[in-house]
């Protein structure tokens, strides 16, 4: 099974994660690290190396990041230079919970990517506009 590994700011990819067992039952091989507040980037990237590394041994690995060139994005994309995996950023839980369904049907990366990444912007919409603009 591909695992999964969610980093963020904060508690951010913790909750992320509660939210996403809530809906779709608890999961394995998903993680959930979060930078705090005085930790260093060096620290934060030792951390996530370190799981990320136990991952890789079972196998594919795709990683979630927050917010574009935050430092767990630019963590992340440091060690992308060293180790295979695919590495995602604009987390949401529509991107989560389309990772989960699929990845165990998947065995490409790249596809399973896509295809979540597609279904989860297409989810993003203005309501209002949605239900007609009843209120504006």
């Amino acid at each position: 099974m591909i695992s999964i590994i969610l980093v963020s700011h904060g508690p951010l990819a913790k909750a992320l994660l509660e939210s996403a067992q809530m809906v779709a039952g608890r999961q394995k091989q998903v993680y959930a690290l979060g930078l705090e507040p005085l930790e260093t980037a060096e620290h934060f990237k030792a951390r996530v190396q370190a799981q990320l590394e136990r991952c890789l041994i079972r196998g594919g690995v795709v990683l979630v990041s927050d917010l574009l060139l935050g430092t767990p994005f630019n963590v992340s994309a440091e060690l992308m230079q060293t180790h295979q995996f695919r590495h995602l950023t604009a987390m949401s839980l529509p991107l989560l919970l389309n990772l989960l369904s699929a990845r165990e049907s998947k065995t490409d990366l790249a596809a399973l990517c896509r295809g979540a990444l597609e279904k989860a912007s297409a989810q993003m919409m203005d309501v209002n506009d949605f239900v007609g603009g009843l209120s504006q």
